[in-house]
């Protein structure tokens, strides 16, 4: 389903963003903490074996896709996610499932650059939408509006409960 990738698909200034390559994980590996800190699994126990399992997937299923940006020798923000049918039909959709720009390069262009790269993957995979989240509960208003800037219109609510193991549900 997924096209291949150039080596190098967007290069401005000083930060260039590539998809990630199998020795890529020793950069990547790094930003996990950061990512999980920031992320609605802060509470839960990080395992960086499930992480490394997903960063295996994306590198050997041509549906998932993780591209990472760059500026000298650091990673200083990815994104990734896959593309798949629906249940209801054979088009192709694409979901972000991991966004993260380090706090140092958020003012920046790192995140619209990171975006307009997984857009071009999307559509040169011929999804005919492409879905984003927030789940982090850090600006989530800011973050929104940066997606509503470029076109993308709020279309879910994601509601969550916490089950606390031995307690029964109220």
């Amino acid at each position: 389903m997924a096209v291949a990738l150039k080596k190098e698909l967007t290069k401005t200034s000083s930060i260039y963003i590539q998809p990630i390559k199998h020795n890529d994980w020793l950069y990547i590996k790094d930003m996990i903490p950061e990512i999980h800190q920031e992320s609605r699994y802060r509470t839960s126990k990080l395992s960086m074996l499930k992480v490394f399992d997903l960063f295996n997937t994306t590198m050997n299923d041509k549906d998932h896709f993780c591209f990472l940006a760059w500026r000298d020798d650091k990673v200083i923000g990815l994104i990734s996610g896959y593309c798949a049918e629906h249940y209801f039909t054979e088009d192709i959709y694409a979901y972000e499932s991991m966004f993260y720009v380090r706090p140092e390069y958020r003012k920046g262009r790192t995140a619209l650059l990171l975006l307009r790269t997984f857009e071009k993957w999307a559509k040169d995979n011929n999804c005919v939408e492409i879905s984003v989240g927030i789940s982090t509960e850090i600006d989530t208003e800011k973050t929104a509006s940066f997606y509503e800037k470029l076109k993308y219109k709020r279309s879910a609510i994601g509601l969550r409960k916490e089950i606390l193991v031995g307690v029964g549900l109220q």
